[in-house]
């Protein structure tokens, strides 16, 4: 499991940064949805299942999953997702130059955490990334009906020997050109928990049933976003640590991960 010290090793210092040259130009155009709830069932649709390691997906995985429901999102939500796809090949990029650098000693320090590990940290607050293989969706709320947006509130579940999982997630339709697309909370305000009874057990990952409208979610893709940024800026001044050779012992570099720029 994940230890907030070592979670404080990659996040503690959140530095200003722009994501350039973020996102695919290659990616194809979805199909203009004519209305919100064609859109959020584009979205279902493009969801790519997976299974988590102790809650934390896989980079690959995630990689898979936000390439697929690019195309359906909206402004904010679609800046934060392509802002990780850009930053990944450059967290691998500095795990591989820190092996280089270390070799084994860098695998057996007790406090190390790869940086590809702590980006897939920051999107277990992403409901999406957590739904398995077989989970069921479903609409629990109907929105009500407005010019310019809609919220849903979407579930999956899925059921084993009396076990069940539920996956509950917020949307927000809205109008983008001439069709409709949608925004998509990406911050870790979510809840994991679980229900035990004598004859079942229901483990769950939700997120907060607080109102969200599309101003909301655009705060928080902006929050996570934020985060993203500066967990991108210190990965890249600790690479050019590495290449000046400012690092020579493993404890050094634990301690640049540490420190303060």
């Amino acid at each position: 499991m994940w230890h907030s010290v070592n979670r404080m090793r990659w996040f503690a210092v959140l530095l200003p940064a722009l994501i350039g040259g973020a996102g695919c130009a290659s990616r194809s155009a979805a199909p203009v949805a004519a209305t919100p709830a064609e859109a959020v069932d584009a979205l279902l649709k493009a969801v790519k299942p997976s299974e988590p390691k102790d809650d934390v997906p896989a980079t690959a995985d995630l990689v898979a999953l936000f390439e697929a429901i690019a195309p359906h999102l909206a402004d904010t939500s679609r800046e934060t997702v392509d802002g990780f796809l850009a930053v990944v090949p450059e967290v691998r990029a500095h795990d591989q130059l820190a092996k280089k650098t270390f070799g084994a000693a860098l695998e057996k320090a007790e406090d190390y955490v790869p940086a590809e590990e702590a980006l897939s940290m920051m999107t277990m607050g992403t409901v999406l990334s957590q739904i398995p293989p077989g989970a069921k969706a479903e609409v629990l709320k109907q929105p009500e009906k407005s010019p310019t947006e809609a919220a849903f509130r979407l579930r999956w579940s899925k059921a084993d020997s009396g076990e069940t999982q539920t996956f509950e997630e917020t949307v927000v339709a809205v109008q983008e050109g001439a069709g409709w697309k949608v925004l998509v909370p990406l911050s870790a305000t979510v809840e994991f928990g679980s229900h035990t009874t004598p004859d079942k057990r229901e483990d769950y990952v939700r997120r907060g049933q607080q109102e969200w409208d599309a101003a909301a979610v655009r705060s928080d893709n902006q929050a996570a976003l934020k985060e993203l940024q500066g967990f991108r800026a210190k990965v890249a001044r600790l690479t050019q640590d590495l290449k000046a050779g400012k690092c020579r012992r493993v404890e050094d570099y634990l301690k640049a991960v540490d420190s303060n720029p």
